[in-house]
């Protein structure tokens, strides 16, 4: 984790994490 910081894009690949998670959180809620 610590690593991503020290990348240009971190924030990007946190969004695009972020998202994922989020995503599949969403599939998880379903019945």
């Amino acid at each position: 984790m610590l690593a991503f910081n020290q990348n240009p894009n971190a924030k990007e690949v946190h969004l695009v994490v972020r998202r994922v998670c989020i995503y599949f959180m969403g599939r998880n809620k379903k019945p």
